[in-house]
């Protein structure tokens, strides 16, 4: 089995407990599903959205910090963001891809 290979964005101030101890899952809005939300640049990832308005898509910005997470385990989409997952479990396999330095 081939782990799924994708990003997560973090503010900077998660680096370290992120680099030591992985990606825990966690609550997010009423509504979403419990985990950790990952998303993956290539459109490798097709699933329907309940956004109204416009096709969401999560990439991220200059001031975070983007982690690749490699991932075994039970998995389930993101209906909010086009290019998003639910990783269930416990990412313990991250690198530290692009870096905010605070500026």
């Amino acid at each position: 089995m081939s782990p799924l290979v994708a990003y997560h964005a973090t503010n900077r101030r998660s680096r370290t407990s992120i680099a030591n101890r992985g990606l825990f899952p966690a609550m997010p809005a009423i509504g979403r599903p419990f985990g950790v939300y990952v998303f993956r640049e290539d459109d490798a990832v097709t699933h329907s959205i309940f956004s109204r308005t416009q096709r969401l898509r999560w990439t991220s910005d200059r001031g975070q910090d983007v982690w690749e997470v490699s991932y075994i385990g039970p998995i389930t989409p993101d209906h909010y963001v086009e290019n998003g997952l639910v990783l269930l479990g416990r990412v313990t396999h991250v690198s530290l891809v692009a870096g905010n330095n605070g500026h």
